[in-house]
């Protein structure tokens, strides 16, 4: 089975990107969003964390998406990856690299995470910037 995927955050972001990528791609079954809430603190982060472990057990290995590097959520998971060696954990959660991972086929936890990784540094662009403000040499030699 292809590896699982945990997307942990800060409040329902994760729930909340992993929502978008199912409206572009439909039902993604080897992803499940983890919530910190106010009140969990990272004893209840940790079990809600544990809980999502357990439904991936079967598959080969579990790739946790965190939204901050240094975070609750991030460093966690990355207690729970310290206790298993089928556990990787990488940091910058977004769109681009869940609908990425829901398409990315079978691929190695070790192959998975590095693909994501890139698609991360990726997935970042300026389209375009112009300010009212800008002005050229020309304009003040007039």
């Amino acid at each position: 089975m292809p590896v699982g995927i945990i997307l942990v955050s800060h409040g329902n972001f994760a729930k909340e990107v992993l929502a978008s990528a199912e409206m572009i791609i439909g039902e993604i079954e080897n992803i499940q969003a983890v919530c910190m809430t106010m009140d969990d603190g990272s004893s209840g982060l940790k079990e809600k964390m544990e809980q999502a472990l357990e439904r991936f057990s079967n598959r080969e290995g579990v790739l946790i998406i965190a939204d901050l590097p240094g975070g609750t959520p991030c460093n966690v998971a990355s207690v729970l990856a310290q206790s298993s060696d089928g556990i990787a954990v990488m940091t910058g959660l977004n769109l681009a690299i869940v609908v990425e991972a829901s398409v990315a086929g079978h691929k190695s936890l070790r192959d998975l995470t590095e693909y994501l990784v890139s698609i991360g540094k990726d997935s970042i662009h300026q389209i375009s910037f112009k300010s009212n403000s800008e002005t050229t040499e020309d304009e003040y030699d007039e």
